[in-house]
């Protein structure tokens, strides 16, 4: 946690808290209360951590410690729960409280300027940039640049980076040498899916012990194809001999 805001976790306590203050100031709240409550439904937790923290506290305890936290940065911001809010833990999901928090949380990060694109993703990413009949855009950061598929639309060029870039990071977009806007790029997380194989899928396969019972079965599959055809063939023939018998022979 030391990366995003000068914060510690402390001890693990088993001690049962309510949560009972809202930090209306708090930017996470900002719009959200039309005026200051007190009669709440606030939730409880079983179990937390003490959190050393200097940063404001969006949610505090009856004791006034942190339960929610925010390290605001100037592109993002992270946020921290002291406790777990699953339910055997907490009643926090249950609480009216977790509706207007997560809202928060997600448009806060909507409206920070930074554009994330996932790598092989074909749909279209459209920037505000004038250029001129011949121009270009230029995607680049210290190890890569690039120039993506891009149409000029009035006031806009609309890109397209299929399996631009290479690796995943973080861009800028550059008219020539003018800066445009700033773009990063991550893996698809399909790759990091660590689910088990399914056994079922691999049952119709046949396991060998050796090449040579893989080539002794071959022959054996072969060898009974041929015998097949070859009674096949055989009891035909009989069968025409014996309709030529009845019918020329008295």
């Amino acid at each position: 946690m030391r990366n995003f805001g000068n914060i510690q976790f402390k001890s693990y306590e088993n001690v049962e808290k309510l949560v009972s203050k809202i930090n209306f100031n708090h930017p996470l709240f900002s719009g959200v209360f039309e005026n200051k409550i007190t009669n709440f439904q606030y939730p409880s937790t079983k179990a937390s951590f003490a959190v050393s923290s200097s940063n404001p506290a969006a949610l505090f305890y009856d004791d006034q410690s942190a339960f929610l936290s925010a390290m605001i940065t100037p592109v993002s911001a992270v946020y921290l729960f002291s406790a777990p809010i699953n339910t055997e833990n907490s009643n926090f999901q249950q609480s009216p409280l977790i509706v207007p928090v997560f809202y928060k949380m997600a448009q806060f990060n909507q409206n920070n300027g930074v554009n994330a694109l996932t790598i092989g993703n074909s749909n279209p990413f459209i920037v505000d940039a004038s250029l001129s009949k011949d121009g270009i855009l230029e995607v680049k950061n210290s190890n890569e640049n690039f120039i993506p598929i891009q149409q000029i639309m009035n006031a806009k060029v609309k890109m397209t980076f299929n399996d631009l870039p290479l690796e995943a990071g973080n861009f800028e977009i550059y008219n020539q040498k003018q800066w445009v806007e700033n773009i990063s790029f991550n893996y698809n997380r399909s790759e990091s899916n660590l689910n088990s194989l399914d056994n079922n899928f691999l049952s119709e396969y046949n396991t060998a012990d050796s090449i040579e019972s893989v080539f002794h079965s071959i022959q054996t599959d072969r060898m009974d194809n041929q015998l097949w055809k070859w009674f096949v063939i055989f009891a035909l023939l009989f069968l025409l001999c014996e309709m030529a018998i009845i019918k020329f022979l008295k």
